[in-house]
């Protein structure tokens, strides 16, 4: 109830993702680059999604273009509240992540694969982050935002295939799957989540939010969930 001598408060409410800029370089990468002799260019890509992790920096647009790579990604490297660094699609391309260690229908459903292995991506203290436009199969887990990572904005992604694991957890280590983290303001928003087609598939923690510092948004995602008795 407000009385004769209301209270004044200034409340500052998140900017909207859509408005958050990546200004910075263009770097690409491409399954016809070369890490060892590219330089990020587009006419000189490099050929891992690792390698540009291991480059960027804050305000750069790392753009991966059409094919499968065969990779886990770990990202450390942070961008800055006003200029983040966008990790997506080039263009319309379709770009595949199917991670080593973990083959749908063998090792993941029954059991898990050797710690830290069968990731997507993996962000550990990494803050200011945007995952954009990735298709991301056959993994124990899609996109782990581990230890010491906030503001990350995943977005526009598509994961299936990730049998006994998650398509997106927040919160504890990524080496061991287990402790506490500080892992906090995380969005995940237009994302397509669903089992894959194995007929006795069991999928489950699809969105895994646990020892974490909270202040999540979670928006307009699609979540098939399949669960199979046994």
């Amino acid at each position: 109830v407000v009385g004769t001598n209301p209270s004044i408060a200034t409340i500052n409410t998140w900017t909207e993702t859509a408005l958050i800029s990546s200004i910075g370089r263009s770097l690409y990468v491409s399954l016809t680059g070369n890490d060892i002799s590219g330089n990020g260019s587009e006419i000189a890509p490099w050929r891992t999604i690792q390698k540009a992790a291991n480059e960027v920096l804050p305000g750069d647009i790392v753009y991966v273009k059409a094919g499968t790579y065969n990779e886990k990604v770990t990202l450390t490297r942070s961008g800055l509240i006003t200029n983040y660094i966008t990790f997506r699609n080039f263009g319309n391309d379709t770009v595949t992540i199917d991670p080593p260690g973990c083959n749908i229908g063998t090792l993941c459903r029954s059991t898990p694969p050797p710690e830290g292995t069968a990731l997507g991506f993996v962000l550990v203290g990494a803050d200011y982050i945007r995952i954009k436009g990735f298709r991301i199969v056959d993994s124990f887990g899609a996109i782990h935002v581990g230890t010491g990572s906030e503001s990350i904005i995943i977005e526009n992604n598509y994961a299936t295939g990730f049998s006994g694991g998650y398509a997106v957890k927040i919160g504890s280590t990524p080496a061991s799957y287990s402790g506490s983290s500080t892992a906090k303001k995380i969005t995940v928003q237009n994302n397509v989540f669903e089992p894959s087609s194995e007929p006795t598939d069991q999928e489950y923690g699809t969105v895994s939010s646990s020892n974490n510092q909270g202040n999540h948004v979670f928006r307009n995602n699609t979540i098939d969930f399949k669960y199979v008795g046994k």
